[in-house]
């Protein structure tokens, strides 16, 4: 047997660290929050959001970011739907989900002012 040694162990860490931090919010956040880890613009950078992100698309927070455009352009169910894969009835289900929690949430006038 021949072992090749690696030149860095970077790419190990890196990939380790991302997916620390995927579980940690995904364990803190009840899998309602998706973490995504973007590099760069370019071509590996668009591969890692897409494994990512397509890996995480039924996410409570992702839902209401794009229907009400918060840091994005404001997008119908039915865009979303398609973007995510999802039916729009599912969309239509994790977005009222998510406004009832934001609702009864004791920050609800708060976070309600963004809506």
């Amino acid at each position: 047997m021949v072992v090749k040694p690696i030149q860095s162990e970077y790419d190990l860490r890196h990939h380790e660290w991302v997916q620390h931090n995927i579980d940690y919010v995904t364990e803190k956040t009840g899998g309602r929050v998706g973490y995504i880890y973007i590099p760069d613009m370019g071509p590996e950078g668009l591969r890692e959001f897409s494994r990512y992100y397509f890996a995480q698309t039924d996410r409570e927070a992702l839902i209401i970011k794009e229907t009400f455009g918060i840091d994005c352009p404001e997008k119908s169910q039915e865009e979303v739907s398609q973007e995510l894969g999802l039916t729009r009835e599912r969309v239509r289900q994790i977005r009222e989900r998510a406004l009832l929690k934001i609702r009864k949430s004791p920050n609800a006038k708060l976070l309600l002012a963004y809506l």
